[in-house]
Parts: structure tokens; sequence; C-alpha cells
């Protein structure tokens, strides 16, 4: 199978964003930055509360906390893609954006881009398959990606059908595995 699609500077900034998103450590600053502000806004009104009483300047901050509280959720993802593609738009991307040939068949991936060409075995993939709306994402090696964006793609069906193939192949390279493991398990297989 044969696919072609573009990847243009925005998916490469999805991608990095999905990729951040998805690891505990983005998790555990998340959760910092969410409790952080009300607990020091709640540190403020427990100290102003005994000395003053309930005046508007407690009931402000307790608002300001709530507030946060309600809003950052869905502001940090917009302002943390901001960052992404301010970033993303400082680096050489050639043979990362632009029209990219995917040649899929039993046995490898071969991704041509304007500047490269490069093969993978299915059975040597890293081989994370993730989804969105608008984008696959396969991990093909430890730093390396590859994307999938749907509009890239000059027909729908295109982009389902390399989505499928990618599916496929990488279910049948994981059960591969399972079935190895068993049998060294079994004592059958290799050490």
């Amino acid at each position: 199978m044969e696919v072609e699609f573009t990847v243009t500077m925005e998916d490469v900034a999805r991608l990095s964003l999905h990729a951040y998103t998805k690891s505990g450590h983005s998790r555990i600053l998340f959760l910092v930055s969410y409790l952080s502000i009300p607990a020091c806004l709640g540190i403020m009104i427990r100290a102003l509360v005994p000395t003053l009483g309930w005046g508007p300047y407690e009931l402000i901050l307790v608002a300001v906390a709530v507030l946060y509280l309600i809003v950052w959720p869905f502001v940090r993802p917009k302002l943390l893609l901001k960052r992404i593609r301010f970033a993303t738009n400082q680096r050489d991307l050639r043979g990362v954006v632009g029209r990219i040939q995917h040649i899929l068949t039993e046995e490898s991936l071969l991704e041509i881009t304007a500047i490269s060409k490069t093969e993978v075995k299915w059975r040597d993939m890293v081989g994370e398959f993730d989804e969105t709306e608008s984008h696959a994402f396969i991990q093909v090696t430890p730093a390396g990606w590859s994307i999938l964006p749907r509009h890239g793609f000059a027909f729908e069906e295109d982009y389902f059908a390399a989505c499928d193939f990618f599916r496929a192949r990488l279910n049948e390279r994981d059960s591969l595995r399972v079935k190895a493991s068993f049998a060294k398990l079994n004592g059958r297989g290799r050490t």
C-alpha cells in the first residue's frame, strides 16, 4: 500500500502536545500548577480572616481561587499549544514537514520525505498507535514518530486505509511478541 500526505508545522505542534500530555511528568506539573495558586490564596485567607474577619478582600480572594479552579483546565492547553507552536517554528524541520510518502508492506514501513528515506521493520517498531479526531500518531522508534494528519490526505479513505493498515500490522506484531514470551516461559523459546 502506498499513501502520500502533507505534514504541516501545526501537525508537528499537535504531536508535541500529544506526547507531552500523555507523559506522567506533565500530569504532575498540571496538578502542581492547578493547585498551587488556590493553595496560596487559601493560606492568605487563613492568615487574614482571624485578624480582619470576613471582609471584601477575603471574599475577593475566595472568588479568584474558585474562578481559577474553573478556568485553568481550559486555558492551560491553549497556552501550552501556543508555547509549543513558538518552539516548533524556531526549529529546522526539513524532512518532517512537507510532502511525505509511506510505502506500507507486510514487512516494513518505508517513509520517503524531501531529504530522507527511512525503512523500519514492523517487528522492530516501538509501535504505539494513538488516534485523535484529526491525527494518527505512530511511535516508530523511541524518539521518532510518524504523523498521519487527516487533513493532509487528498482522500479521507486513504487516511482511514493507512490507519487500518498500521493497526493491523502493529496488532499482528504484538500477538507475535506475546507468543514468543509464552514460548520463553514454557522453555521452548530462545533466551
